[in-house]
């Protein structure tokens, strides 16, 4: 079923945005003929690149294209469910199979390859030791993870977090700390990611969360 709204050119916009899959944005005022709103048919642009503008405005002026998806945007380098687990003040998820202690779990396989090159998933929580932080740490079997390429260029978490339910969106443009080194047990090359986050991505211990590297 088609929209009923369309760009120059007659395209309609369910062949613009990308259908929704995770926690809508908020409504924007413009509704299909079954009366829901287009927040609740297409997926939040997130951390992605908008495509040009639609004409379309919510109030306020902002253009549809800066709140949806483009439906030509790449699937999802790495999306996962994660439950959170606690180790002293860190909530979230680390992976024990470099050796640390592990904390929450995730369903599938925590591990993206760009260019030939296998980066796995070995930790990210919310509280390492200052609120509204966020660590995320990546290994590589041989290679330091580069800190200068756009192999990702955000993370998605979607649940209830200490401030509330909703989506936090983690841009790593807004990292401030990054340091490298070796896992502990099989030698595994790491680079860790400090990026402030507001609002705050504080997970609580035990829920269940989605995330999604982009």
């Amino acid at each position: 079923m088609t929209v009923g709204y369309r760009i120059a050119g007659g395209t309609d916009l369910d062949l613009v945005f990308k259908a929704r899959t995770s926690a809508a944005a908020a409504n924007t005022g413009f509704r299909d003929s079954s009366a829901v709103d287009l927040a609740n048919r297409f997926e939040p642009r997130g951390a992605t690149v908008a495509r040009a503008n639609t004409g379309f405005r919510i109030s306020g002026g902002t253009d549809l294209a800066q709140v949806f998806m483009d439906i030509n945007t790449a699937p999802s380098l790495l999306l996962l469910t994660l439950t959170a687990g606690l180790s002293g003040s860190k909530v979230g998820y680390r992976n024990s199979a470099s050796g640390y202690a592990a904390i929450g779990s995730i369903s599938g396989t925590p591990e993206w390859t760009i260019g030939g090159q296998a980066y796995r998933l070995e930790e990210c929580n919310a509280n390492n030791g200052l609120a509204g932080d966020f660590l995320m740490r990546v290994s590589h079997a041989t290679t330091t993870p580069p800190d200068s390429d756009l192999s990702w260029t955000f993370v998605k978490l979607t649940g209830t977090f200490i401030g509330g339910t909703g989506t936090r969106t983690i841009l790593r443009s807004a990292r401030y700390s990054t340091n490298t080194g070796t896992t502990p047990g099989p030698v595994r090359q790491q680079r860790n990611w400090q990026i402030s986050t507001s609002p705050s991505a504080e997970m609580i211990s035990g829920n269940a969360y989605t995330f999604e590297l982009g």
